[in-house]
């Protein structure tokens, strides 16, 4: 999330990407609109650092997780995530843009979930068009980036009519990564199953 949050700072990204906010709530003017992006996807991602580090602290409480080196430098990492995501929500929104785009704070997460979504099947039509061209490099990061994020989508959409949707696309890419592999693009990608 925080990769795609970058990319929306970059100023040729209007020119390259055309994702949008819900109807109703675009703004003409280019960068503000990036900047609520990136907004939106650094609030989404505090959210789920959050949860993560709270369901961390749980298990080291009750025990069921134990304090080693490899956990320490997990939590520490997720902990300079978290305090980074906090400082670039606070500098986006230093002019209130939240609030005057019209956005409810307390559900961010839906919107930040609709421009990872179409992040991920812009990746998908830009990695169609490597492949077409005979870019395979570039195609395969782009479908491997817009797997992961299909799969994340999956598993926080409380919609059965999106979980289908999603497991759709994120199949179709699992089909194009597969046969990348079979034409040895790919060396080490391992479908993930439910």
């Amino acid at each position: 999330i925080i990769g795609v949050a970058r990319t929306k700072a970059a100023p040729l990204s209007g020119l390259t990407e055309s994702s949008r906010l819900p109807a109703g709530q675009e703004s003409t003017d280019g960068p503000l609109q990036r900047r609520l992006q990136q907004l939106l996807l650094y609030m989404r991602c505090l959210q789920l650092l959050s949860q993560t580090l709270e369901f961390a602290r749980s298990e080291l409480k009750s025990k069921r997780l134990k304090p080693s080196t490899s956990v320490k430098n997990t939590l520490a990492t997720l902990n300079e995530r978290f305090r980074h995501c906090l400082s670039m929500s606070k500098m986006l929104n230093a002019e209130n843009i939240l609030a005057e785009s019209g956005i409810d704070p307390n559900d961010t997460s839906f919107t930040a979930d609709r421009i990872l979504y179409h992040y991920a099947i812009e990746q998908c039509q830009s990695a169609a068009l490597d492949e077409l061209f005979n870019n395979p490099g570039e195609c395969v990061q782009r479908y491997q980036a817009a797997h992961v994020i299909l799969h994340a989508l999956q598993f926080q959409t409380g919609s059965q009519e999106d979980k289908s949707t999603l497991s759709k696309y994120k199949d179709a890419v699992e089909k194009r990564l597969h046969i990348l592999e079979e034409q040895g693009y790919v060396y080490a990608y391992e479908t993930i199953s439910n």
